[in-house]
């Protein structure tokens, strides 16, 4: 089984082979002095599958504990229909944090017996403070690098500030084409389209010239804008 792990705001994304540890940043920072902001923030996921087919997540969390009156206080595993993944149904998160963590930042806790259902193939990791509640919100940009980006530019125009650029790296033009109706459906402008190529040279000084064959395409890099208040 393989599945990608998504940590939403600079989206980063990680294929799993099943019973294989493998890890990946996600990165995700507030901006400084933003008001308000929720920023319990998920900046490294592992997660290994065992012989049962349950998952154990090792989630990195990184939030300005002070103590009882606010910390960082859980975090989840998030299929992409919101469903939240919980190894016991009455706890209010995947991993609940019982204590703060003012003197460890980041600090990495697990959890084990997580099932991912069939035919789940993404998810997403997202922390929680008692005060502001999840984090991934008001960050300066965004890009993703997924299979299907059109599914997640809700959550990405959530988390991003206004006026914040966006960027996606897609193999395919039908890919573009579905994601560009996408963006146009939601809160984002100024659309790019970019083709990527790549002309190596022969790194020969005094005979510097292209290499004799080429590799003509490599991938499309889509830009936008998000544009959550026309009036801004």
């Amino acid at each position: 089984m393989k599945m990608n792990i998504l940590g939403l705001a600079l989206v980063a994304f990680l294929i799993l082979s099943a019973c294989q540890p493998a890890k990946t940043p996600a990165a995700a920072t507030d901006t400084e002095g933003s008001e308000n902001a929720a920023n319990a923030d998920v900046t490294h996921v592992r997660a290994v599958q065992a012989d049962d087919g349950r998952w154990t997540f090792h989630v990195t969390v990184e939030h300005p504990d002070t103590g009882w009156e606010d910390y960082a206080d859980g975090w989840d595993v998030v299929t992409p229909d919101g469903t939240v993944l919980k190894p016991n149904p009455d706890d209010p998160f995947t991993r609940l944090l019982l204590h703060p963590h003012e003197n460890e930042q980041p600090f990495t806790r697990s959890q084990s017996d997580i099932e991912i259902p069939d035919g789940v193939s993404e998810v997403r990791v997202r922390a929680h403070d008692i005060v502001d509640g999840f984090g991934l919100k008001d960050i300066d940009a965004g890009f993703i690098d997924v299979r299907t980006p059109w599914d997640y530019l809700d959550p990405l125009a959530e988390a991003v500030r206004n006026g914040s650029p966006v960027g996606f790296l897609l193999p395919t033009t039908n890919q573009v084409s579905r994601l560009l109706s996408g963006l146009e459906e939601a809160p984002f402008t100024e659309l790019e389209v970019m083709e990527i190529l790549v002309r190596r040279y022969k790194p020969v000084s005094d005979r510097l010239r292209p290499d004799d064959r080429m590799v003509a395409h490599t991938g499309y890099l889509v830009f936008a804008r998000c544009q959550k208040d026309p009036g801004r």
